[in-house]
């Protein structure tokens, strides 16, 4: 019997704990217990976020656009790099302005190198021709285009000797005559030189540049050295170039 009365009063005095307990855990929490769990639950969260691969992803969180801005710049700048290292350098560069729909753009650029200059010293002679067609087939966009740049090349210093049909070169004559050279007064004897132009038809170079059909009076003329800008080399050589066309000199080997 006095075992069982010790029991019951052990197993009360359990229930009286328990009770305690929970009421304890239902009471309202101090603003001191508060202040402590705040504490450890931010100081749990900073460790979280302090570790290595946390500080990458912070990083890429806060500056994510950033580095998808400058990694597109660079993207753009290696493309303009490797697209310039590509690039041919031209020794000299042509502006052909035609009415026609198309020339053998390919046949005139080889022609002109035969009577160049390896200006770069590359053991090559290499030719730009920068072709501006206004033919009246041409509609919309071309059109409105291929004038404005037109001009745009003509004010290009590296740019002086120029190969234009006839109606490009009436054009051109009635804006400024002076603005190209003389040609009769160096070559008042020769059949191809007419004006200021020296026209390709009949002349021993058309025989190097193989082809038959012509745009009309297709000719070469050369800006005049007022307006041939700073440019003395390029100048100089593009003069040169023609006085090898009209004497028919070459300078490049077959």
């Amino acid at each position: 019997m006095a075992n069982n009365s010790v029991k019951r009063e052990q197993n009360r005095q359990k229930e009286l704990a328990y009770i305690r307990r929970v009421k304890q855990t239902m009471l309202p929490k101090s603003t001191e217990e508060r202040q402590k769990e705040l504490a450890a639950e931010q100081e749990a969260c900073k460790a979280k976020h302090t570790g290595p691969g946390s500080a990458v992803s912070n990083f890429f969180y806060y500056y994510k656009w950033r580095i998808v801005i400058i990694t597109l710049f660079a993207l753009i700048a290696v493309i303009v790099a490797v697209n310039l290292l590509n690039k041919p350098a031209y020794d000299t560069q042509v502006l052909t302005v035609f009415s026609s729909d198309a020339i053998e753009s390919e046949n005139y650029a080889n022609l002109i190198s035969k009577y160049g200059y390896d200006l770069d010293r590359n053991g090559e002679v290499q030719t730009q021709l920068i072709e501006i067609c206004l033919s009246e087939n041409q509609t919309g966009m071309a059109e409105t285009a291929q004038r404005p740049a037109m001009v745009a090349y003509m004010q290009l210093k590296n740019v002086n000797l120029y190969l234009l049909d006839d109606s490009i070169y009436q054009e051109l004559m009635g804006v400024n005559a002076d603005a190209f050279v003389d040609l009769s007064a160096l070559y008042p004897d020769n059949p191809n030189v007419d004006g200021r132009r020296f026209l390709i038809e009949g002349s021993e170079i058309q025989k190097e540049l193989g082809l038959e059909k012509l745009p009309n009076k297709f000719a070469f003329v050369i800006r005049s050295e007022d307006h041939a800008q700073d440019a003395n080399e390029s100048y100089e050589a593009s003069m040169n170039i023609l006085r090898n066309m009209i004497e028919n000199t070459k300078t490049a080997t077959e």
